[in-house]
């Protein structure tokens, strides 16, 4: 068999899984269908910490807890009476501020702690896990008590400016949060609410890494690739593929890019080496640290003596967030913080606060996945598409832009 014999049987296994999805509605998602799944901590540092909390309204004590200590190999735990805390605040001695997602602790005197940083969307903040992990020691005055897990979709590294010093473990939705739900499903089988509430927040999981959900599919084309001397072809297809997504994230940012442009916005690109947008996408698909912080900020107004930019930065899909610099360029969000947060709060966009910056929560950008395209993503490889949704991205900022600046003068 040839690769396009062998791309033919790949597209009609395809198409036939494709309409048993529209027959029984197998695709459907009440996270998707509420346009919720993408929500940081609304939605998933909110729900992990409901189940891995003993107390919680599931009833189901620390058995989910439990469950969890196991998938992730922790040992000596005392989980029947652990303290859960989402999205806790405090303030480093040095005066940084800090905000861990989840904390599950011990109680008593020096507990064991483990502190989770649910990294979907945004970017890494300086020192943020250094700080995470000196705030730990403080509690259990013993590093061996401490885990600090660095939670991504698919388990990639922090970036050196959050942890140099900080002793954290990866964790990823794809591999360990998936094994973990699906084993507390097995252990809520005979609960009906339980068992249906966790079966679609593991079919959330796969949809954002976008794994597809009926592995009868997979395993078909898997049986596809074994025939002949098909399996020749996988290298080749591999590496065509990696090359397709860079193809496709590197037109993203140039288009996206020359819309601002003709539009006459200012625009600076930071993390991109001599302006280089291949270099940088190729360094992001090749490398695991380091990489990782790189997009660009666009210029909207100013107010006080400080400009307010937006800025847009691509962990596996692009987050949107409000930065503000002054004269010299120094980013001074802190110092304007509040001013700028009043304001957001006033307009037609919802606005959340992580990492100490106001990140946009909803736009056409944020629902796009470049780590693990799907064919939604793969669609904007044809020229129309691409321009399509840039340009309407960017009416999109004027629209804001223009409201931003109304509320200000």
């Amino acid at each position: 068999m040839n690769i396009q014999n062998l791309l033919d049987r790949v597209s009609t296994i395809k198409f036939k899984y494709d309409k048993l999805l529209e027959r029984d509605a197998l695709d459907f998602n009440i996270f998707q269908a509420l346009q919720i799944g993408h929500r940081e901590t609304t939605l998933h540092s909110r729900f992990l910490s409901f189940l891995l909390n003993p107390h919680a309204e599931h009833l189901q004590n620390d058995t989910f807890l439990r469950l969890f200590l196991k998938e992730l190999e922790i040992q000596d735990f005392n989980s029947s009476d652990a303290i859960v805390i989402t999205e806790n605040y405090f303030f480093h001695e040095n005066g940084e501020k800090g905000y861990i997602d989840i904390i599950v602790k011990e109680k008593g005197n020096s507990p064991r702690m483990i502190i989770i940083e649910n990294k979907i969307w945004a970017e890494d903040q300086h020192r943020q896990l250094d700080r995470y992990y000196e705030f730990g020691l403080k509690f259990t005055n013993d590093k061996d008590k401490l885990h600090l897990f660095y939670l991504t979709l698919t388990g990639y590294e922090s970036s050196e400016k959050s942890a140099q010093l900080a002793d954290y473990k990866l964790c990823s939705y794809e591999s360990d949060i998936k094994n973990w739900i699906n084993n507390c499903i097995k252990e809520v089988a005979l609960i009906p609410s339980l068992r249906e509430s966790l079966s679609q927040y593991s079919q959330l999981i796969d949809h954002l890494t976008n794994k597809p959900t009926n592995m009868d599919y997979i395993n078909e084309i898997k049986e596809a690739l074994k025939q002949d001397d098909n399996y020749q072809f996988i290298g080749d297809i591999e590496t065509s593929i990696l090359e397709l997504k860079i193809e496709l994230q590197v037109k993203f940012w140039e288009t996206l890019i020359n819309a601002f442009e003709d539009h006459d916005f200012s625009i600076y690109k930071y993390g991109m080496a001599d302006d280089d947008v291949l270099t940088s996408v190729k360094k992001w698909h090749y490398q695991s640290r380091n990489n990782r912080d790189y997009g660009v900020e666009v210029y909207l107004t100013d107010i006080e003596d400080m400009q307010i930019y937006l800025c847009f930065t691509i962990i596996d899909s692009i987050g949107s967030y409000i930065t503000l610099y002054d004269e010299n360029d120094n980013d001074v969000i802190e110092k304007g913080k509040s001013k700028i947060e009043s304001i957001l709060r006033q307009l037609n966009y919802e606005f959340y606060s992580e990492g100490g910056y106001p990140v946009w929560k909803e736009n056409i950008l944020s629902v796009l996945n470049f780590k693990n395209p799907s064919k939604k993503e793969y669609a904007l490889l044809q020229e129309e598409e691409m321009e399509r949704l840039t340009n309407n991205f960017v009416e999109e900022v004027i629209s804001f832009k223009n409201q931003l600046k109304r509320k200000i003068n």
